[in-house]
């Protein structure tokens, strides 16, 4: 099976609300999103990458749903429909903005060689998350938690202000979820990111890993933990701990 196929697959079985069949055919006759890269050097940076890091990422989500300490001690329980809203569809920001191309490369013999990329242009320069979610509202009635969770998809990666991401996860459990299942898709890569060291603004703190004796050194996974604290105050208003 294709990753354009495993998409729909998935797409069909799990979201029905009014509006999906025609998002659908959207993603599939009238956009790019299943020949289009994740983008131009990173990640999935070749033609269908889009669609691989799509599925990617709702895989790591559901398996993180899964586990029994988010079941039980977190309580989140979220239906098939959002998790595949949220992780399946949380990049259609990215529709139309590469294009293919070529760069210069120098090789090991000292030669420079023409070799394929992509360039980045955003024909909708609407933003990353919220475009996103301006796109899928387009079509399908997303709920807030739902629209929260592709907003601040890019979690404390992005140039967002770490405060409203941290009031946003501790709020909306579900867009913490989506943040960790893309923290745990990329592994090890989290160790080697500048945020793996604390990250503190006047409202929240994150920290990677959580403190000492939180858990094994040797468990491959990441942790994080999100401080709410009253605006212009040093008591703590709401402390969340999740152990991803």
């Amino acid at each position: 099976m294709s990753a354009k196929e495993e998409f729909i697959e998935i797409f069909r079985e799990h979201v029905h609300r009014d509006g999906a069949e025609a998002l659908l055919d959207y993603l599939t006759n009238k956009s790019d999103f299943f020949t289009s890269p994740a983008s131009a050097r990173y990640h999935g940076a070749y033609a269908g990458g889009l669609c691989e890091h799509s599925l990617n990422v709702y895989h790591c989500l559901t398996d993180y749903l899964a586990r029994e300490r988010v079941t039980d001690l977190y309580g989140l329980e979220y239906s098939p429909e959002s998790i595949a809203l949220v992780a399946l569809l949380h990049d259609v920001c990215k529709i139309g903005c590469y294009k293919p191309s070529t760069r210069n490369v120098k090789g090991e013999d000292g030669k420079w060689t023409q070799v394929p990329t992509f360039t980045y242009e955003d024909p909708l320069p609407y933003g990353h998350g919220e475009k996103s979610v301006y796109v899928v509202n387009g079509f399908v009635r997303l709920t807030r938690e739902e629209a929260m969770a592709i907003r601040w998809h890019m979690g404390f990666s992005g140039t967002e202000d770490s405060r409203l991401v941290g009031r946003a996860f501790a709020k909306y459990p579900l867009a913490f979820g989506r943040y960790g299942g893309h923290l745990l898709l990329r592994g090890g890569a989290v160790r080697s990111n500048p945020l793996y060291a604390p990250v503190v603004g006047r409202h929240s703190a994150v920290m990677f890993p959580p403190p000492a004796g939180r858990r094994s050194s040797a468990r491959q996974s990441a942790a994080l933990t999100v401080t709410t604290a009253l605006s212009g105050g040093g008591r703590a208003q709401e402390r969340k701990q999740f152990i991803l």
